[in-house]
């Protein structure tokens, strides 16, 4: 037998694939032959010298191997017959489940696959294995003689590019089938009555083909010239192929305003039992009939669109000296080409808001859905690929073009490169950090924080400057390079990439230790590379950052005085004075365990001046939860704030409450657990409300209009608004740094 080295993939398939006997297997393990090119390659007498390879079993490979390079020499696409999967060819999606399990889930699986241990599976006993196999053979490829004559250019065109529907397309693709050339390669009997495509698809693809070659064997007229593609022209050449009741409809449906400027009004209803508009199926056949190659040209210009922007073509970025910007320009409407197309075009063009795809209204409605499902917080951030791989779901392979404008539509969401990972998809930087981040971008240069926060205030009206400290300093986007200077941090990336290993060293040191740490005795440098340094610090996930220049590992509990306290308050065994404990505390902290007794969750006034654990009462954390829940719907059918003592009613009707729960108590633990204000006087309020601020910009307002100090009595009187509010408007006043008295029963202004 002649040999052969030529690379021809035909060659490499392995013997096991061409369904030999176990006999013939057998010899040809013995032989050591694996693939084709290896039979080819080996002598005959060699091969019968080998013991347990007989005459028989060398005829029986060289039939099959002969039948094969028959059916497959010169067409290397259809060795990817061997890749098609198993379950188009099967009946049941059990049938599949059942190969699945076992291991078979492509041609090459099954046919790799020994006969008697396949027929072990239920669904290949009896009948099941040669049905599936006949299937496999009826399916496969026929000779290449039949697409020869094809152009490449045309074999090799992707059947997505025809305008194929997507369930069509789908099933193609089950079959092997990417290109136009593997369709054409496909026997007949898969386009008959019954077959695995069906009459319709044969049908479908040549429509598809007859629309894409049409404009190129159509002789080409003057008016489809691109030098008269200007929007009268092309509006004439519409509404001269549709007669004038039918014209009337199409320009009203479309939004079209005709020469004279006459605006159009939708007919009466006419659709039938079915929901099919009549009207416009006929003004969608007239165009088809009368005005072809116009509708060619737009489906070409949408096609080309749709692959330059990946799959969502916006209104506003059509190509220049198309058609459909023609359309958009000579009309003033950047919405009527897209119009157009989802009406020419139903099938292949959706408009959604202000762009064009070919995804269905439904389908996006359940991308939306999706999105909202898997760009959870706590799955942020993603990669762009990894985000259309968990969408594939509810639309197969979808196009980025349109991942993108998912994304794009939600504001909490933003795409930025990653040097590693590429395009990822991460939570936007909130409105007040991409303020700063322009002004920032418009001074060109790093500004002290006042400057920031009175632009803030000039450009956008209102600014709180605690605020502002607060997104600035939790910001990635930027960095402090003074005790209040503050710049961009892509405008350092060098020196912040020069201290990464000064950070790694300090984050070593800090974390070995069991007490916190100062940062200047850790490592010696000028000012600039301590701010640089405690902003590196305050992020990285290693170390807390104490504040002050101190940080400890993250891995620490609590720190020593909370544990002490802690330790102090299980000695008492139980509520203690709380001015007397602040007594009996050393001087350097004093005012560190006060903040701790007024503010951490772990402690609770019982009385105005008795403090106690919240150990000590019945609420742990889904007790303070539902509380909250309770609490919160309550305030929500009251304008948003309440008394304590009403809140406390409602609380005492179910279990959360008893005979030791009192208001001071309650408002304790709403203030300290939940999202409300506790008010002097024993009002309630949800946070976001921001009823203190609400009252102390009016009681400012109306001491500033007296211009002389007033009592809390006279200043009801000027703001009668006030007066639900008497009980806790002179201890608010009375603690505001804006207001002073002089006497300590009139107030006005600082």
């Amino acid at each position: 037998m002649k040999t052969t080295t030529e690379p021809r993939p035909e060659l490499d398939r392995p013997l096991r694939l061409l369904q030999l006997s176990a006999r013939a297997r057998r010899a040809a393990a013995q032989a050591s032959v694996v693939t084709v090119r290896e039979f080819l390659l080996i002598d005959k007498a060699a091969f019968l010298a080998t013991p347990g390879c007989t005459e028989r079993s060398w005829h029986e490979i060289e039939s099959r191997i002969a039948s094969y390079l028959a059916m497959r020499s010169g067409d290397a696409d259809a060795n990817s017959d061997d890749a098609r999967p198993l379950a188009p060819l099967l009946t049941t999606p059990e049938h599949a489940r059942q190969l699945a399990e076992n291991g078979l889930r492509t041609v090459a699986d099954f046919l790799a696959c020994d006969k008697q241990h396949a027929q072990r599976i239920p669904c290949l006993r009896r009948n099941g294995w040669m049905e599936l196999l006949e299937a496999i053979v009826r399916t496969r490829r026929q000779s290449p003689a039949s697409v020869a004559l094809l152009p490449s250019t045309l074999r090799n065109m992707p059947l997505c590019a025809v305008g194929i529907p997507q369930d069509l397309l789908l099933r193609f693709s089950d079959l092997g089938c990417s290109t136009v050339g593997h369709a054409f390669a496909l026997p007949a009997t898969m386009f008959e009555q019954g077959g695995l495509l069906g009459v319709n698809a044969a049908a479908i693809v040549r429509e598809a083909l007859d629309r894409l070659l049409m404009p190129a064997l159509a002789p080409v007229d003057g008016d489809a010239s691109d030098a008269e593609a200007d929007w009268p022209r092309l509006r004439a050449r519409m509404l001269a192929a549709l007669d004038e009741d039918t014209r009337d409809w199409f320009c009203a449906r479309i939004g079209i305003v005709d020469a004279s400027g006459r605006t159009h009004v939708i007919p009466k209803d006419c659709s039938d039992a079915t929901g099919i508009d009549k009207r416009d199926i006929a003004a969608r056949n007239r165009l088809t009939l009368r005005a072809p190659s116009l509708l060619l040209r737009l489906r070409s210009e949408y096609l080309r669109e749709l692959d330059a922007f990946e799959g969502a073509v916006p209104a506003d970025r059509l190509a220049a000296g198309s058609w459909l910007h023609a359309i958009s320009k000579g009309s003033g409407d950047a919405m009527l080409p897209l119009r157009l197309l989802a009406f020419c075009f139903p099938e292949e063009a959706q408009v959604d808001g202000s762009f064009v795809s070919g995804v269905a209204a439904r389908t996006w409605q359940r991308l939306r859905q999706r999105m909202r499902v898997v760009t959870a917080r706590r799955r942020l951030p993603i990669t762009l690929q990894d985000l259309a791989h968990q969408l594939s779901s509810t639309l197969a392979e979808p196009p980025r073009g349109v991942v993108t404008r998912l994304v794009a539509e939600l504001p909490r969401l933003c795409i930025r490169i990653d040097e590693s990972r590429g395009e990822i998809v991460r939570q936007a930087e909130p409105e007040i950090a991409r303020r700063l981040e322009q002004i920032l971008v418009d001074r060109g240069q790093p500004t002290r924080f006042l400057d920031l926060v009175f632009e803030y205030r000039e450009r956008f009206q209102a600014a709180s400057e605690h605020a502002l400290k607060a997104r600035i300093v939790r910001s990635h986007e930027f960095v402090q390079l003074g005790e209040s200077m503050w710049s961009l941090a892509r405008w350092h990336r060098d020196e912040l990439e020069q201290l990464a290993p000064v950070v790694d060293r300090i984050c070593a040191a800090v974390s070995s230790k069991s007490e916190k740490q100062v940062l200047r005795e850790l490592h010696d440098g000028d000012e600039r590379e301590h701010w640089l340094l405690q902003g590196l610090l305050r992020r990285d996930a290693r170390v807390r950052w104490l504040g002050r220049g101190e940080a400890c590992a993250a891995s620490l509990g609590r720190s020593r005085v909370l544990e002490q306290l802690l330790t102090d308050f299980r000695r008492a065994a139980g509520e203690v004075p709380m001015s007397r404990f602040l007594e009996n505390q050393t001087p350097d902290r004093r005012r560190l365990v006060e903040r701790l007794l007024r503010n951490n969750r772990l402690f609770v006034f019982p009385a105005p001046d008795r403090i106690d654990l919240l150990t000590n009462y019945p609420f742990n954390q889904e007790r303070l939860a539902r509380l909250s829940s309770l609490v919160d719907s309550l305030l929500a059918q009251r304008n948003g704030y309440a008394t304590l003592a009403s809140v406390l009613e409602e609380v005492n009707r179910c279990d959360l409450g008893g005979s030791w729960l009192h208001p001071t108590l309650l408002g304790e633990l709403l203030r300290r657990h939940g999202p409300f204000e506790v008010l002097p006087g024993g009002y309630v309020s949800r946070r976001s409300l921001g009823l203190i601020g609400w009252l102390m910009r009016r009681a400012r307002t109306a001491l500033r209009e007296a211009a002389l100090p007033l009592t809390v009595e006279e200043l009801l009187a000027q703001r009668p608004e006030l007066a639900e509010f008497a009980p806790c408007l002179e201890q608010l006043l009375a603690h505001d740094p804006l207001v002073q008295t002089p006497d300590g029963q009139r107030y006005q202004i600082a």
